[in-house]
């Protein structure tokens, strides 16, 4: 796979690594967590969007509702985003702004891998970028695949 695009610095200081399947897929790895690609485009644009999540501030999550919202639900996002990095959670932001992650065991309740989906919008629900913090203070990987529609 290396000679159909080198892995940028970046991702590779996150701890991520991949192996070529073979002809068409290729196997991305992060720790103990992994996900499959079926093509070279796929896989590079997970790896953009990876760069993506890195650069996020919590400037760029602030919602105007962010000011009607208790402290106590500021807390309560923070701490939220904290227990899902904490336990090594991959967080994925859609194109629209909605979240979800890949969470381990220990929080899905399953014998493998679960996946989480919210509602919430980054940057327009409030209180988003708290989570975001929470995310980033405990060192979770995000995915945040707005910044694919700007790639080419």
């Amino acid at each position: 796979m290396a000679n159909m695009f080198e892995l940028s610095p970046l991702a590779a200081r996150l701890g991520f690594d991949f192996q070529v399947v073979d002809a068409s897929h290729a196997m991305v790895r992060h720790h103990d967590w992994s996900r499959g690609f079926s093509n070279t485009e796929e896989c590079r644009r997970f790896f953009y969007a990876v760069e993506a999540g890195a650069k996020l501030t919590p400037a760029d999550c602030v919602s105007p509702f962010d000011a009607m919202a208790t402290p106590e639900y500021h807390d309560e996002q923070y701490n939220e985003g904290r227990k899902l990095a904490d336990e090594g959670a991959v967080i994925y932001i859609s194109i629209t702004g909605g979240w979800s992650a890949d969470v381990r065991p220990v929080l899905s309740g399953q014998t493998g891998w679960g996946h989480l989906a919210a509602y919430e919008r980054l940057g327009y629900h409030s209180c988003t970028s708290d989570l975001l913090r929470g995310w980033q203070d405990g060192g979770a990987v995000i995915v945040d695949y707005r910044a694919v529609q700007n790639m080419y």
